[in-house]
């Protein structure tokens, strides 16, 4: 489950994100949809391509919000998925020289 400390705007992410995590992570989003977001990821060691596409699809909405939105410390197991699926870190907000 996600965990989301109000006050800093911080959404940590479980270590595992599979298909089964979907809707929590989707409504995890859903949740703080209107407010500027970190979204800490240093604990994924498993992350399926549902998931990938649930933060993909968030980045997309807070831009349209034109709200801030950021993941800070991606785990290898993101930077993982996103390469084996040809996606650049940065279309997670995630600076391309990370790792």
């Amino acid at each position: 489950m996600t965990q989301i400390s109000s006050p800093d705007g911080q959404l940590r992410l479980p270590s595992c994100l599979d298909l089964s995590a979907t809707e929590s992570l989707a409504n995890s989003f859903g949740n703080v949809r209107g407010l500027a977001l970190v979204v800490v990821a240093s604990d994924v060691r498993t992350i399926g391509a549902q998931c990938i596409q649930i933060l993909l699809s968030a980045v997309a909405t807070w831009r349209k919000d034109h709200l801030q939105i950021r993941m800070i410390d991606p785990s290898p197991a993101i930077l993982d998925a996103l390469r084996i699926l040809g996606i650049p870190p940065s279309e997670l907000m995630i600076k391309d020289d990370c790792r």
